[in-house]
């Protein structure tokens, strides 16, 4: 049995192409995995991530609820999606056509990766 290791929720759907497994996450990163090896092959981190996961972020990495959200349940969901985006979450189905791997992210960019 195979388990993705991801600190941050996963939300988006994976895809699956030739031996490799594509799975998208909160934290604004795509990760490819060997179906083979099960290890992952290459993880891709957009650029509005690596600018603004820290200030959601706890030190081994997984995500830190009390900075998304405060006390008032209904303005928290409103603030932790705001805040969810502005890392540029992929919530996205990945699609590999002919080796290039497309996913759409919240940072508002369509990336081709290859």
């Amino acid at each position: 049995m195979f388990a993705l290791d991801t600190k941050f929720p996963v939300f988006a759907s994976i895809a699956i192409s030739n031996g490799m497994l594509y799975s998208g996450a909160l934290d604004g990163k795509l990760t490819a995995v060997d179906l083979n090896t099960q290890k992952a092959a290459w993880v891709f981190q957009n650029d509005t991530s690596k600018q603004n996961l820290a200030a959601v972020q706890n030190a081994d990495g997984t995500l830190n609820f009390g900075a998304i959200m405060s006390q008032n349940f209904c303005d928290d969901m409103v603030i932790a999606v705001s805040k969810l985006l502005s890392i540029g979450s992929i919530l996205s189905w990945p699609v590999v056509v002919k080796d290039v791997t497309y996913v759409g992210s919240a940072d508002g960019n369509l990336y081709a990766l290859d």
